[in-house]
């Protein structure tokens, strides 16, 4: 749902502004962990850190093809993937495997300091220049281009749709076929992923305390 939503928006209003101020969305979130009181409280949080995540998903691929070079961009773009399976072990070999405390909404709050270091480093990330081209904002584009990569490299003519496609369309068409393959391959991908953290009950302390019908203790 993140991906749909703020994809279209990447299209209209540029790369760099969803892709950057996402990241200090997910930082606020996660914070607000710490100060979670009732069940819904925390399914709330939870279900808007997912539709951030789906964001990363959808603008950040687009950033990385549409910044780096047409050779070795499909390796980029692999270790993006290998990149997200990474994380998620190390998610998980942590809090199952290594941290010994009984504060969970502490441990939940922790993923805000690998998503602040990162929004740090994307505050001097430029537009990606195959928006800028597709925007007819050719000066700029190539400018970014010779900034990263020299001036022996140009960029190929892009022509931008002015109308936004529905999430309807994905249901419909000769590629429908296609598109529930892909759906449904990364839905497997990050529910196996994300299983873990949701049913491993790890949100139960030492103490004994869990989280309960109406509220949460411990």
């Amino acid at each position: 749902m993140g991906g749909l939503f703020f994809g279209n928006l990447a299209d209209r209003f540029g790369r760099r502004p969803v892709f950057s101020w996402n990241l200090l969305a997910f930082v606020l979130l996660s914070v607000l962990q710490l100060f979670v009181q009732e069940v819904w409280q925390l399914v709330l949080l939870r279900l808007a850190l997912g539709l951030a995540v789906g964001v990363e998903y959808a603008v950040g691929t687009s950033v990385l093809a549409e910044f780096s070079r047409r050779k070795g961009r499909g390796v980029l773009l692999g270790s993006f993937a290998v990149g997200w399976q990474v994380g998620f072990t190390i998610a998980f070999v942590y809090g199952n495997l290594i941290y010994s405390g009984d504060n969970w909404r502490l441990l939940l709050a922790t993923s805000a300091i690998p998503a602040l270091l990162v929004f740090l480093l994307r505050i001097g990330l430029p537009e990606t220049p195959m928006w800028l081209k597709a925007r007819g904002r050719d000066a700029e584009a190539q400018a970014v281009v010779e900034r990263h990569f020299g001036k022996g490299f140009a960029i190929p003519d892009v022509e931008l749709k002015l109308n936004q496609p529905s999430a309807r369309e994905l249901l419909k068409g000769p590629n429908v076929r296609q598109h529930l393959y892909s759906g449904l391959f990364w839905f497997c991908q990050v529910g196996r992923s994300s299983r873990s953290s949701l049913l491993s009950g790890r949100y139960s302390t030492r103490s004994g305390s869990r989280i309960r019908p109406r509220s949460i203790s411990g």
